[in-house]
């Protein structure tokens, strides 16, 4: 009985002082393996309620007024591109400037990053694979449900710098219900032509919705990924489902969506005579300031510095406009007066900053 008795007492002690260490160390091993609760599980997509000022993630971004009237109604999911070593060099920087004026965002990789964020798709890395990681990607889209929240999906990479205001201006009047696909349009291998996958696409969710239902389970070869090139792959598949082609140039025929960056296309002679995009352009390349329109969406090869500047220029940089206070002008003073504008003391000049 006493022998009984003490295997009973060391027992209850061992399984005390295991609760005890058990309970101390499993905070420990719940933070270094970065275990969570399912309640709190983590969502790789953000989604915004109002747009937020874009700044460096150092700097608690603050809820900004939105001046765009379409940030409610055309409501756009900005996914983008990237490889989980260009997290730190090339993605932050994308966050810091313009994505935060999408509705929603998040970056497509193949590592899980809390501080983007980004998704981890499983497929491998690198350019062969650019197609598998679009088909997982917009499975990605649908699978969470975005597609009952937001209008229209962007495809960026983590090199393209993309104004969303004008984006949302392009889509004002377009149905989200409706299989829709508009970039920079490119003409061979695909009928209809394709859109640059480095400019950047956008896609209605009807689109998405038709590509995951109708497109990947599809037999049909021009969904199957038979081209090099993922912009093609995609191009050759909407073609086949039957999505239609926004077009995106403005009401002069120039250009919003741009492969290069801005010094590349702007100067005269900028694009060589050689050049593959003059073969490969849906329409007549246009040179100099007829290039690019004055409602640009995107350019393509953007370093992260030249990110900061284009924010910067776009939307930080005021020019005052001199407009005269015609109820303070002389009258009688003629058209052709030789007087100076610091002469005519009778001549209010009022400065406005836009």
């Amino acid at each position: 009985p006493m022998r009984n008795c003490l295997l009973l007492g060391s027992c209850a002690v061992s399984f005390c002082l295991g609760s005890i260490i058990s309970l101390g160390l499993f905070p420990a091993w719940q933070q270094r393996n970065c275990w969570r609760p399912a309640s709190q599980a983590y969502l790789p997509h953000v989604e915004l309620q109002q747009p937020l000022q874009p700044g460096p993630q150092s700097v608690k971004k603050q809820p900004r007024s939105s001046g765009d009237p379409l940030w409610s109604r055309v409501r756009i999911f900005c996914w983008v591109v990237t490889s989980p070593e260009n997290h730190a060099s090339k993605a932050y920087h994308v966050k810091s400037t313009w994505l935060s004026r999408c509705n929603g965002y998040t970056f497509m990789s193949t590592v899980s990053d809390p501080s983007l964020p980004s998704v981890a798709l499983d497929v491998p890395e690198g350019r062969a694979n650019l197609w598998k990681k679009t088909t997982a990607a917009l499975s990605y889209l649908q699978r969470s449900g975005l597609l009952a929240k937001y209008d229209f999906f962007l495809k960026a990479d983590d090199d393209t710098y993309v104004v969303i205001d004008n984006l949302r201006s392009l889509l004002a009047d377009a149905d989200p219900d409706e299989p829709l696909y508009s970039g920079r349009r490119f003409r061979p291998f695909v009928r209809q032509g394709y859109m640059s996958g480095g400019a950047g696409y956008v896609l209605s969710r009807a689109a998405v919705r038709k590509f995951v239902d109708l497109g990947l389970p599809s037999r049909d070869s021009a969904c199957s990924g038979q081209f090099i090139s993922e912009d093609v792959n995609l191009g050759s598949c909407m073609n086949m489902l039957g999505v239609r082609v926004l077009n995106s140039l403005d009401s002069l025929g120039r250009e919003r969506f741009h492969p290069f960056q801005p010094e590349q296309h702007l100067p005269p002679g900028g694009i060589p005579p050689g050049n593959w995009l003059r073969r490969y352009n849906y329409y007549p390349l246009r040179e100099g300031p007829e290039c690019c329109s004055d409602t640009s969406i995107s350019f393509h090869y953007v370093t992260p510095r030249q990110m900061y500047v284009l924010d910067f220029l776009i939307y930080s940089l005021k020019r005052p406009s001199r407009e005269p206070h015609c109820s303070n002008r002389n009258s009688s003073m003629a058209p052709n007066s030789t007087h100076s504008t610091a002469d005519r003391s009778d001549e209010t000049v009022k400065l406005r900053w836009h």
